[in-house]
């Protein structure tokens, strides 16, 4: 009885421990790397290079503008402006603000760089198509969570979907 009594505890810490998993920031989407931005974009995995992955915050008069971008091997970029910057707390990118955030996503086009396509938010009439909640903002490192609805330029109907969005960046 006693050797059941283990193997069936062996069997439930062990199905415990495969059950659980580390979050290396590219599978839910509520947490990136440092120095990474990660997104699902359309449901395909976006996952940025460190050395394309910032943040700056500029000040003037009193106000602070964030600037957050990552991009991908690739070249896809993501931007993300947040104006009266204020640290921790959501921001909403709405067409409705008074202050508008915005957002974009660049698709380069490497063999003709003219032909890059730019999609943002807010767009005319859009509403509220997007929010970046920020969790940690120190001098030296800013984090969130984003989700984004993007669309094509020139006032095209089609959009882009950017969910399950996060970042961890060294200022």
């Amino acid at each position: 009885m006693k050797t059941i009594k283990l193997v069936i505890l062996v069997c439930i810490v062990g199905l415990m421990y495969t059950s659980c998993s580390t979050d290396d920031g590219n599978d839910s989407g509520d947490t990136a790397a440092e120095g990474r931005m990660v997104a699902k974009i359309d449901g395909a995995n976006f996952e940025s290079m460190e050395i394309a992955t910032s943040a700056t915050a500029i000040s003037t008069a009193g106000v602070t503008a964030m600037i957050i971008r990552g991009g991908d091997a690739t070249g896809k970029t993501i931007v993300m402006n947040i104006n009266a910057f204020d640290g921790v707390g959501d921001y909403n990118i709405d067409s409705e603000l008074t202050i508008l955030n915005t957002a974009q996503y660049i698709i380069p086009d490497v063999n003709n760089p003219a032909n890059t396509t730019f999609y943002g938010a807010p767009y005319e009439d859009s509403g509220m198509v997007g929010n970046i909640d920020i969790t940690v903002s120190t001098d030296t490192k800013v984090e969130g969570t984003f989700s984004i609805t993007v669309r094509e330029p020139d006032g095209g109907v089609g959009t882009i979907s950017i969910t399950e969005g996060a970042f961890n960046i060294n200022l």
